[in-house]
């Protein structure tokens, strides 16, 4: 018979999927160490991209 301890490492060992997209995402969250700066980054150019659009089509 396992014990307490035991089975409670079992269900909290991570196990990762190679195509899951859930997977990779626990999976980089853990990995990750410091403030997403390239991910703020890239949506900030998206931003301002469409905003720019937005604006142009406004002046036409």
């Amino acid at each position: 018979m396992t014990s307490n301890s035991e089975l409670k490492d079992e269900l909290l060992e991570q196990v990762y999927h190679e195509n899951c997209p859930g997977c990779k995402v626990d999976r980089d969250k853990r990995m990750q160490t410091g403030f997403p700066l390239k991910e703020l980054i890239f949506i900030w150019v998206i931003v301002l991209c469409v905003a720019e659009r937005f604006l142009q089509d406004q002046c036409i």
